[in-house]
């Protein structure tokens, strides 16, 4: 059935899309934790980790992925050590994920469009493709590499829960303070700058203050940032040519604390997560 102009609204486009989802497999859901201009709709796999097909609309076109997550939170980072894919990410969606990931060109999909009488012919048909050859890659590459996942995952359970983030702690730090002088090098920060000094990059200095406090070696795996930061999964298993170069010693934990929101955001599910990596292949 036709739907016409007037109908096609962002709520009819997720009414629509989930019926699509649902066609591939019934257990298919919307993720609530998406608002505004994302729409994901989520299934668990055999795996045990969760499959999305998602969309970011852009004004009046809509942008689609799909990923593979261990977890289904959502946070303002398009790329994390929890999934692998595209999700809401206007600059690759599905069929950039065949072209970069898989090197195999697929000029038959076309995965981002405004609301025309033939889209969601044109979306089903992503979602198909998706789940018949990208999962499959997906989980390949998870489980070749699911020793360095569990222990990323091992290493975030047992830390992040120790991290004291309290506040008050930066009311004492010095513009001398070695750390402090380490992370204003890191961004680019000058002495006593306060025009840039937002309460994000507040945040981050307090994570590796923490950390100091544990006993880590927080300078030097301040250094690692640029290395380990804005990673995926499918980075972490596959252990790329940039993050062989972070010493074995201190890259799980500067995977977590350059990643730091995204681990602590996901807290209360990393037993499970850890679970579900050591079951890759099982």
């Amino acid at each position: 059935m036709a739907i016409e102009q007037k109908e096609r609204t962002p709520a009819r486009w997720r009414k629509e899309c989930l019926e699509l989802c649902r066609r591939l497999d019934p257990s298919y859901a919307e993720n609530k934790n998406a608002r505004g201009t994302l729409t994901e709709f989520v299934r668990r796999h055999s795996s045990g980790l969760w499959v999305s097909h998602n969309f970011v609309r852009k004004r009046d076109t809509y942008y689609q992925g799909c990923s593979l997550l261990f977890s289904t939170k959502q946070t303002v980072y398009l790329l994390m050590p929890l999934d692998v894919g595209c999700r809401f990410d206007h600059n690759f969606t599905i069929d950039h994920a065949f072209s970069r990931l898989l090197g195999k060109p697929r000029n038959n999909l076309t995965s981002f469009q405004k609301w025309r009488s033939n889209s969601l012919e044109l979306v089903a048909r992503c979602m198909e493709a998706a789940e018949s050859e990208l999962l499959p890659f997906y989980l390949e590459r998870l489980t070749a590499g699911r020793t360095h996942l569990v222990s990323l995952f091992e290493a975030a359970a047992s830390l992040v829960p120790r991290l004291d983030l309290r506040e008050d702690r930066l009311n004492g730090v010095s513009l001398s303070d070695p750390i402090r002088v380490a992370f204003d090098r890191e961004y680019h920060l000058g002495p006593g700058d306060r025009s840039t000094w937002t309460p994000s990059l507040q945040a981050k200095l307090n994570v590796f203050l923490a950390a100091r406090e544990l006993g880590l070696d927080a300078i030097r795996i301040l250094e690692q940032a640029p290395k380990t930061r804005a990673v995926t999964a499918l980075t972490v298993a596959s252990k790329n040519a940039l993050l062989a170069t972070v010493p074995q010693d201190i890259l799980d934990v500067s995977l977590i604390l350059n990643n730091i929101e995204i681990f602590k955001e996901a807290q209360a599910e990393l037993d499970a997560i850890t679970e579900a990596a050591k079951s890759l292949g099982s």
